[in-house]
């Protein structure tokens, strides 16, 4: 699901949002801008409890990558995790 809407909080300005459940977990994936550059928060919330973390939008074709190589691996070694 996509989010276009912006809204402006504590300087950050959301430019788009991306959100989506698996199992009991619910992901937010919010791409900011503030005075120091973009950077995409990504939310966990599992019933109520929520932690976040934030990763500069310069760091996210490594990060991409990164999660590449895992899939890659997953799917060698473990293909029924794929279904």
């Amino acid at each position: 699901m996509i989010d276009y809407s912006p809204a402006t909080t504590e300087g950050n300005e959301r430019l788009t949002s991306e959100t989506f459940a698996i199992e009991r977990k619910k992901f937010f994936l919010d791409l900011h801008q503030n005075h120091r550059g973009q950077f995409v928060r990504i939310t966990e919330d599992t019933n109520g409890r929520r932690d976040r973390i934030m990763v500069p939008a310069s760091a996210l074709p490594e990060m991409v990558s990164a999660l590449n190589r895992i899939i890659e691996f997953c799917a060698d070694n473990y293909p029924e995790a794929q279904s």
